[in-house]
């Protein structure tokens, strides 16, 4: 690596980091940005209070993301994911039903789900039925029958497909749909998202995905992530224009 690519590189660290902490700043003083509207993550929202209405639980599937492993992206949004339903779940009585197909990912759901209840107050209601170990990463058919067999014998209310999924997970959205359920998906793969589109309309794409924090927290911190995002997109997008017209006039 030459000096000038080292050079680039720490400008840009540094810059990031001066405006991740001011937009943060910025954010935790009333800042008010608007973000563009998803409506995966406008159905997310609705699930709770339509699980309190209808007394059916909701049951999100996380994958099989390691939490360890190059997947781990997936395995964070999807964890912020079940933190926020769980959150609200636990202050209605209305705890979500969790199913993972990672040990890591198994643990952080459990200790997801026991916050929850902690907080509220009620340490004594958590279950470790709350979140459920179904197959690991070797055994992704069985994973997907496992959990097409809970989707069909819970009483539920809406079927989420958040996390790292391939092609099996057509089997758990048939599931969800022969039963009607409300869907959202969302996955780091391309051909599970294809599937998806089949499925529902509510599909979080790409890094919509890795927004979750950001749409369902709506904390400062992570919407601060999101508009630095958008400042490197754009800053990018403006060089390589300029880059192309320098070689046209060149």
């Amino acid at each position: 690596m030459d000096r000038v690519t080292i050079v680039v590189a720490l400008l840009i660290a540094v810059t990031g980091t001066i405006l991740l902490f001011w937009f943060t700043r910025r954010h935790q003083l009333g800042w008010d940005v608007a973000i563009r509207t998803i409506h995966g993550y406008q159905a997310l929202r609705e699930q709770g209070d339509k699980s309190v209405e209808s007394g059916r639980s909701v049951h999100l599937s996380l994958g099989q993301a390691d939490l360890a492993g190059q997947s781990n992206p997936s395995g964070i949004a999807a964890l912020e994911t079940l933190d926020y339903l769980s959150e609200g779940g636990a202050r209605c009585e209305a705890a979500p039903l969790a199913t993972v197909g990672d040990g890591t990912l198994y643990l952080a759901a459990q200790d997801s789900q026991r916050s929850a209840q902690r907080q509220a107050g009620r340490p004594g209601v958590f279950s470790t039925d709350m979140a459920q170990f179904i197959a690991g990463r070797e055994f992704a058919m069985s994973y997907a029958a496992g959990v097409s067999h809970v989707v069909n014998q819970a009483n539920l209310g809406s079927n989420l497909l958040l996390g790292r999924f391939g092609s099996e997970i057509v089997i758990m959205s048939e599931a969800g749909e022969r039963k009607r359920l409300e869907q959202v998906v969302g996955s780091d793969d391309p051909l599970a998202m294809a599937i998806g589109f089949a499925a529902t309309d509510k599909v979080l794409i790409g890094e919509e995905f890795f927004a979750a924090g950001a749409y369902l927290r709506q904390e400062p911190a992570f919407l601060a992530s999101l508009h630095l995002q958008d400042v490197f997109r754009v800053a990018a997008i403006v060089t390589i224009v300029l880059v192309a017209l320098i070689e046209l006039v060149l």
